[in-house]
Protein backbone atom coordinates (compact mmCIF):
# COMPACT_ATOMS: atom_id res chain seq x y z
CA UNK A 1 0.00 0.00 0.00
CA UNK A 2 1.31 3.61 -1.21
CA UNK A 3 -0.68 5.18 1.46
CA UNK A 4 -2.26 7.40 -1.23
CA UNK A 5 -5.94 7.22 -1.82
CA UNK A 6 -6.16 7.72 -5.30
CA UNK A 7 -10.60 8.62 -5.80
CA UNK A 8 -9.44 11.28 -7.94
CA UNK A 9 -6.87 12.66 -9.85
CA UNK A 10 -3.95 14.30 -8.17
CA UNK A 11 -2.20 17.28 -9.12
CA UNK A 12 1.11 18.63 -7.25
CA UNK A 13 3.40 22.08 -7.94
CA UNK A 14 6.96 21.04 -7.56
CA UNK A 15 9.97 23.55 -7.17
CA UNK A 16 13.54 22.92 -7.98
CA UNK A 17 12.33 20.00 -9.75
CA UNK A 18 15.51 19.82 -12.22
CA UNK A 19 17.82 18.17 -9.94
CA UNK A 20 18.76 16.89 -6.65
CA UNK A 21 16.03 16.23 -3.78
CA UNK A 22 13.66 17.86 -6.26
CA UNK A 23 14.05 15.55 -9.27
CA UNK A 24 13.86 12.39 -6.76
CA UNK A 25 10.77 14.18 -5.69
CA UNK A 26 9.12 14.52 -9.30
CA UNK A 27 9.92 10.66 -9.85
CA UNK A 28 8.13 9.38 -6.99
CA UNK A 29 5.38 11.65 -7.64
CA UNK A 30 5.04 10.53 -11.11
CA UNK A 31 5.04 6.49 -9.50
CA UNK A 32 2.27 7.56 -8.08
CA UNK A 33 0.27 8.77 -10.56
CA UNK A 34 0.24 12.21 -9.52
CA UNK A 35 0.44 15.36 -12.20
CA UNK A 36 3.24 17.76 -11.55
CA UNK A 37 3.55 21.41 -12.53
CA UNK A 38 7.33 21.83 -12.52
CA UNK A 39 8.57 25.52 -11.08
CA UNK A 40 11.97 25.93 -12.86
CA UNK A 41 14.31 28.27 -14.03
CA UNK A 42 16.29 26.26 -16.17
CA UNK A 43 15.30 23.53 -18.60
CA UNK A 44 17.87 21.01 -20.49
CA UNK A 45 17.05 18.82 -23.42
CA UNK A 46 18.18 15.95 -21.42
CA UNK A 47 15.76 16.94 -18.40
CA UNK A 48 13.13 17.44 -20.71
CA UNK A 49 13.12 14.04 -22.43
CA UNK A 50 13.50 12.39 -18.61
CA UNK A 51 10.03 14.14 -17.98
CA UNK A 52 8.38 12.30 -21.05
CA UNK A 53 9.34 9.11 -20.28
CA UNK A 54 8.11 9.70 -16.94
CA UNK A 55 5.17 10.56 -18.54
CA UNK A 56 4.80 7.94 -20.52
CA UNK A 57 5.87 5.10 -18.34
CA UNK A 58 3.56 6.53 -15.26
CA UNK A 59 0.45 7.57 -17.64
CA UNK A 60 0.60 11.52 -15.60
CA UNK A 61 1.61 15.16 -17.54
CA UNK A 62 4.71 17.62 -16.05
CA UNK A 63 4.52 20.56 -17.46
CA UNK A 64 7.41 23.24 -17.22
CA UNK A 65 6.45 26.53 -16.06
CA UNK A 66 9.25 28.94 -15.99
CA UNK A 67 9.85 30.55 -12.47
CA UNK A 68 12.96 32.63 -11.64
CA UNK A 69 12.38 32.17 -7.67
CA UNK A 70 14.32 35.60 -7.50
CA UNK A 71 11.67 37.76 -8.91
CA UNK A 72 8.56 38.48 -7.80
CA UNK A 73 7.08 39.25 -11.02
CA UNK A 74 8.39 35.82 -12.27
CA UNK A 75 6.83 33.89 -9.14
CA UNK A 76 3.12 36.08 -9.77
CA UNK A 77 3.66 34.92 -13.96
CA UNK A 78 4.33 31.32 -12.69
CA UNK A 79 1.23 30.90 -10.60
CA UNK A 80 -1.01 32.87 -12.74
CA UNK A 81 0.11 29.83 -15.54
CA UNK A 82 -0.75 27.33 -12.87
CA UNK A 83 -4.17 28.53 -12.07
CA UNK A 84 -4.77 29.35 -15.48
CA UNK A 85 -5.55 25.43 -15.96
CA UNK A 86 -8.37 25.00 -13.87
CA UNK A 87 -7.17 21.65 -11.94
CA UNK A 88 -7.52 21.71 -8.40
CA UNK A 89 -3.86 22.05 -6.50
CA UNK A 90 -3.66 19.04 -3.77
CA UNK A 91 0.01 19.09 -3.29
CA UNK A 92 2.80 22.04 -3.38
CA UNK A 93 6.26 21.35 -2.50
CA UNK A 94 8.75 24.02 -2.02
CA UNK A 95 11.77 22.04 -3.08
CA UNK A 96 14.06 24.86 -4.20
CA UNK A 97 16.80 26.76 -2.26
CA UNK A 98 19.87 28.38 -3.00
CA UNK A 99 23.28 28.04 -0.46
CA UNK A 100 25.56 30.82 0.70
CA UNK A 101 28.49 30.45 2.92
CA UNK A 102 29.85 33.01 4.52
CA UNK A 103 30.45 34.75 8.17
CA UNK A 104 28.49 37.27 9.57
CA UNK A 105 30.90 40.48 9.16
CA UNK A 106 31.33 39.74 5.04
CA UNK A 107 27.36 39.14 4.10
CA UNK A 108 26.48 42.18 2.29
CA UNK A 109 22.65 43.16 2.35
CA UNK A 110 22.18 42.06 -1.19
CA UNK A 111 23.72 38.24 -0.16
CA UNK A 112 21.41 38.56 2.82
CA UNK A 113 18.52 39.48 0.41
CA UNK A 114 19.15 37.22 -2.59
CA UNK A 115 19.39 34.33 0.22
CA UNK A 116 16.00 35.21 1.93
CA UNK A 117 14.47 36.12 -1.79
CA UNK A 118 14.53 32.89 -2.99
CA UNK A 119 14.85 30.63 0.73
CA UNK A 120 11.96 32.16 2.52
CA UNK A 121 10.24 34.94 0.09
CA UNK A 122 9.64 32.73 -2.80
CA UNK A 123 7.71 29.88 -1.11
CA UNK A 124 5.88 32.41 1.43
CA UNK A 125 4.22 34.23 -1.94
CA UNK A 126 3.59 30.76 -4.04
CA UNK A 127 1.86 29.53 -0.80
CA UNK A 128 -0.27 32.87 -0.88
CA UNK A 129 -0.93 33.01 -4.52
CA UNK A 130 -2.04 29.19 -4.84
CA UNK A 131 -3.68 28.21 -1.44
CA UNK A 132 -7.21 29.69 -2.49
CA UNK A 133 -6.86 27.29 -5.05
CA UNK A 134 -6.70 24.32 -2.37
CA UNK A 135 -9.34 26.46 -0.42
CA UNK A 136 -11.51 26.06 -3.03
CA UNK A 137 -11.30 22.33 -3.43
CA UNK A 138 -11.23 21.34 0.10
CA UNK A 139 -8.08 21.13 1.18
CA UNK A 140 -4.43 20.29 0.32
CA UNK A 141 -1.07 19.56 1.74
CA UNK A 142 1.86 21.43 1.66
CA UNK A 143 5.39 20.79 2.54
CA UNK A 144 8.66 22.98 2.64
CA UNK A 145 11.89 21.95 2.24
CA UNK A 146 13.94 23.94 5.20
CA UNK A 147 17.78 22.72 6.27
CA UNK A 148 19.22 21.20 9.66
CA UNK A 149 20.90 24.06 9.48
CA UNK A 150 18.39 26.05 10.19
CA UNK A 151 18.34 24.45 13.88
CA UNK A 152 21.98 25.50 14.33
CA UNK A 153 23.96 28.20 14.81
CA UNK A 154 27.19 27.19 12.59
CA UNK A 155 30.19 30.15 11.88
CA UNK A 156 29.89 30.66 7.72
CA UNK A 157 25.87 29.84 7.67
CA UNK A 158 24.26 32.96 9.03
CA UNK A 159 22.20 33.93 5.50
CA UNK A 160 21.58 30.55 4.94
CA UNK A 161 20.49 29.47 8.57
CA UNK A 162 18.80 32.55 9.14
CA UNK A 163 16.61 32.24 5.99
CA UNK A 164 16.00 27.79 6.95
CA UNK A 165 14.76 29.24 10.38
CA UNK A 166 12.46 31.51 9.10
CA UNK A 167 10.65 29.19 7.14
CA UNK A 168 10.64 26.85 9.84
CA UNK A 169 8.60 29.23 11.84
CA UNK A 170 5.94 30.42 9.03
CA UNK A 171 5.95 26.97 8.40
CA UNK A 172 4.28 26.20 11.69
CA UNK A 173 2.47 29.49 12.04
CA UNK A 174 1.16 28.38 8.46
CA UNK A 175 0.19 25.71 9.74
CA UNK A 176 -2.54 27.03 12.08
CA UNK A 177 -3.71 29.62 10.08
CA UNK A 178 -4.79 26.99 7.09
CA UNK A 179 -5.45 24.05 9.19
CA UNK A 180 -9.34 25.37 9.30
CA UNK A 181 -9.14 25.44 5.39
CA UNK A 182 -8.43 21.52 5.16
CA UNK A 183 -4.93 22.50 4.54
CA UNK A 184 -1.79 20.87 6.17
CA UNK A 185 1.58 22.33 6.34
CA UNK A 186 4.74 20.74 7.11
CA UNK A 187 8.08 21.06 6.95
CA UNK A 188 11.40 18.85 6.40
CA UNK A 189 14.47 19.82 7.13
CA UNK A 190 17.65 17.61 5.65
CA UNK A 191 20.85 17.10 6.99
CA UNK A 192 23.62 16.97 4.36
CA UNK A 193 22.89 15.03 1.39
CA UNK A 194 24.52 14.13 -1.80
CA UNK A 195 22.88 16.89 -3.98
CA UNK A 196 25.24 19.78 -5.85
CA UNK A 197 24.50 22.50 -3.61
CA UNK A 198 26.73 20.85 -0.96
CA UNK A 199 29.85 20.89 -3.29
CA UNK A 200 33.03 22.62 -2.25
CA UNK A 201 32.39 22.57 0.97
CA UNK A 202 34.02 18.90 1.64
CA UNK A 203 36.60 19.68 4.39
CA UNK A 204 33.66 21.05 6.88
CA UNK A 205 31.45 18.36 5.58
CA UNK A 206 33.50 16.05 6.59
CA UNK A 207 34.15 17.53 9.99
CA UNK A 208 30.25 17.91 10.73
CA UNK A 209 29.86 13.95 9.43
CA UNK A 210 32.25 12.79 11.97
CA UNK A 211 30.00 14.08 14.81
CA UNK A 212 26.86 12.74 13.70
CA UNK A 213 24.78 9.52 14.51
CA UNK A 214 25.60 7.95 10.71
CA UNK A 215 28.54 8.87 9.33
CA UNK A 216 27.52 8.94 5.84
CA UNK A 217 25.35 11.86 3.47
CA UNK A 218 22.20 11.70 3.05
CA UNK A 219 20.60 10.31 -0.67
CA UNK A 220 18.33 12.52 -1.98
CA UNK A 221 16.09 9.43 -2.38
CA UNK A 222 15.64 9.01 1.46
CA UNK A 223 14.74 12.79 2.08
CA UNK A 224 12.04 12.34 -0.98
CA UNK A 225 11.02 9.56 0.85
CA UNK A 226 9.61 11.70 4.04
CA UNK A 227 8.06 14.08 1.86
CA UNK A 228 6.05 11.46 0.26
CA UNK A 229 5.36 9.87 3.56
CA UNK A 230 4.13 13.55 4.37
CA UNK A 231 1.96 13.69 1.48
CA UNK A 232 0.52 10.14 1.89
CA UNK A 233 -2.53 9.47 4.13
CA UNK A 234 -0.49 7.61 6.36
CA UNK A 235 0.69 11.01 7.77
CA UNK A 236 -2.95 12.19 8.38
CA UNK A 237 -2.60 13.49 12.10
CA UNK A 238 0.93 15.46 11.50
CA UNK A 239 0.61 19.09 11.31
CA UNK A 240 2.96 21.98 11.77
CA UNK A 241 5.56 20.08 12.35
CA UNK A 242 9.52 19.99 10.71
CA UNK A 243 10.80 16.60 10.51
CA UNK A 244 14.44 16.36 10.91
CA UNK A 245 16.26 14.11 8.64
CA UNK A 246 19.62 14.77 9.15
CA UNK A 247 21.41 11.46 10.02
CA UNK A 248 21.57 12.02 13.92
CA UNK A 249 23.63 15.75 13.46
CA UNK A 250 24.72 16.99 17.16
CA UNK A 251 22.67 19.64 18.40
Amino acid sequence: MSGFCMDKVKNAVLTGASKGIGKKILEKLALEKINVWCLCRTWSEEFSEYIEKLEKENGVWIKHVFCDLSSENSIRTAASTVLLDKNAIDYLINCAGINYRNSFLMTSAEDMKNVFQVNYYSPIRLIQLLAKNMIRNGGGKIINISSASGFEHNIGTFAYGASKNALNWATETMSRELAPFGIVVNGVAPGITDTDINKGNEVEIEKVISNMNIHRKANPDEIADIVMFLLSDKASYISGHIIRVDGGRVK
